[in-house]
């Protein structure tokens, strides 16, 4: 419940891979809003944008946290 909660960003098809800054802002402003109306008062602040590298690595950890899981 604290701490980082990255997400991935998929950049539409033709983009090249890389988000515009307005897409960047619009997505920022959609996960600062998106918890507001929890019942417990949670809160999400976007601290930055990573690149696809970061992704990978982001995608990896949690993979392997899945597997290390032992969930079917």
């Amino acid at each position: 419940e604290k701490g980082p909660d990255p997400k991935l960003v998929i950049a539409p098809a033709g983009s090249g891979g890389r988000l515009r800054q307005a897409e960047k802002v619009r997505l920022a402003k959609w996960f600062e809003a998106y918890k507001k109306g929890s019942y417990d008062n949670k809160w999400s602040h976007v601290t930055g944008w990573g690149d696809v590298e970061d992704a990978e690595r982001i995608l990896a950890d949690t993979h392997g946290f899945f597997e290390r899981s032992g969930r079917p």
